[in-house]
């Protein structure tokens, strides 16, 4: 699975990011894509927020948590945004060989903690996500006031394979937790979800 990843993105040596999103992938507890765990590799670039959104959406739909559905859509937007802006997104049009030498992969990964949803971006940059300060008039910089507003909580961690690991825990409840409620650490990757 590994290398298949690593091929189907573009790297050619191990080590290199493409390859560490692919063990994140083929490494996710046991069961990559089980019952309720999903985890894909998309290139980073400005499709695969779209790409991010309809798959969430689905999930949500296979799994029967359409009460999350819209929520989940934007902070998948939002996560999958940051991770891509984080690393050189590659703009206008290129040709096979410059696509192939230069594309960045970032891993989302989707999957349910008790009756939370827990979404989770990899990108190769260690840099943490930080929130701006912004006013009415800014375009963008609201990504990470978004996903606080939504979710239980948020973090980030530093995986063995290198780059960061952003998370976010969303209620499936129906309900929304306080700011007091808020997850201090990274769900447990490895339980069983039922």
């Amino acid at each position: 699975m590994v290398v298949a990843v690593a091929r189907a993105v573009g790297c050619r040596e191990r080590g290199g990011p493409a390859y560490q999103a692919g063990e994140l992938v083929s490494g996710f507890g046991g069961s990559v894509n089980g019952r309720f765990v999903s985890c894909v590799a998309l290139p980073a670039m400005a499709s695969s927020v779209a790409t991010a959104r309809v798959h969430t959406r689905a999930l949500m739909e296979k799994w029967d948590r359409m009460i999350v559905v819209d929520d989940a859509e934007v902070v998948v937007s939002e996560m999958v945004t940051n991770a891509i802006k984080a690393i050189n997104m590659i703009t206008g049009p290129v040709g096979y060989p410059e696509l192939y030498d230069r594309l960045e992969v970032i891993c989302l990964c989707l999957f349910l903690d008790g009756d939370d949803l827990v979404v989770e971006v990899w990108d190769p940059k260690h840099e943490a996500p930080k929130r701006r300060d912004v006013d009415v008039y800014d375009e963008g910089g609201r990504g990470l006031w978004l996903i606080e507003s939504l979710c239980a909580g948020w973090g980030v961690r530093w995986p063995p394979t290198g780059g960061k690991t952003v998370w976010a825990r969303l209620p499936c409840s129906g309900g929304r937790r306080l700011a007091d409620g808020r997850a201090k650490t990274p769900p447990d990757r490895r339980s069983e979800a039922v």
